[in-house]
């Protein structure tokens, strides 16, 4: 756990000294760590990735367990991003759609003027977890994400699964992040029938995440976020 805290230091180390800003100025370092285990209907989360140790190696304060402190709260820890999203975004006459293509992607939507009791965000399906997958599967294990794009940009898109992927559920009460990596990739390439159903699974609850940011109403400019 202590080596994460020693990489997050060195990377926020490496961008003061890159941009010449004045570590002195800066307030703090916000660091939920790296997420290895997100179970939070059993009221469990963990991150690797000490903040005590980004701390002391920076000399500033950092804060961290984000996701503990939300679960503690009764959410699920996830999505993180809104509250950022909302310091840095709301507008008082846009509305703003912000997507979040992290290992999971994410939808907030900011009404214009909205308080931020009025901000509404979830977890849509994966994002860069399934794409990382695909580049591994495919390349036999010499690469391990797509740099800069270059298979996506050949591709053509599959309609048929794009349309299986976003069928909207029959019953389905949550948009955690339960999903292993390993059971996602398994769904699509072959499996025994409770990782093909897990797979179905995760296609429904992001159709039904779509259908429902549809239903909602929400219309407004859209921001894509990488992560």
């Amino acid at each position: 756990m202590n080596f994460w805290g020693e990489i997050f230091a060195q990377a926020v180390l490496d961008i003061i000294a890159k941009t010449g800003y004045d570590k002195s100025a800066i307030d703090l370092i916000g660091s939920h760590g790296l997420t290895v285990c997100h179970l939070p209907r059993q009221g469990g989360t963990l991150q690797i990735g000490e903040s005590d140790v980004t701390a002391e190696r920076t000399g500033i304060t950092t804060v961290g367990d984000f996701r503990p402190r939300d679960i503690a709260a009764g959410g699920e820890g996830a999505p993180l991003i809104p509250y950022a999203d909302y310091l840095l975004f709301a507008d008082p006459m846009i509305n703003r759609v912000l997507l979040n293509i992290g290992g999971i992607a994410n939808f907030t939507y900011i009404p214009a003027s909205a308080s931020l009791n009025e901000v509404l965000a979830f977890d849509t399906g994966p994002g860069n977890m399934l794409l990382d997958e695909f580049i591994t599967y495919l390349s036999k294990g010499k690469r391990l994400y797509d740099e800069d794009g270059q298979f996506a940009a050949c591709g053509l898109i599959n309609d048929e699964l794009l349309a299986e992927l976003m069928e909207p559920p029959v019953n389905s009460s949550s948009t955690s992040k339960e999903y292993r990596a390993g059971g996602i990739r398994a769904g699509f390439w072959g499996a025994d029938p409770p990782e093909r159903k897990r797979d179905r699974n995760l296609k429904r609850r992001s159709g039904r995440d779509a259908h429902r940011f549809h239903r909602c109403g929400c219309r407004g400019e859209l921001q894509a976020i990488p992560g």
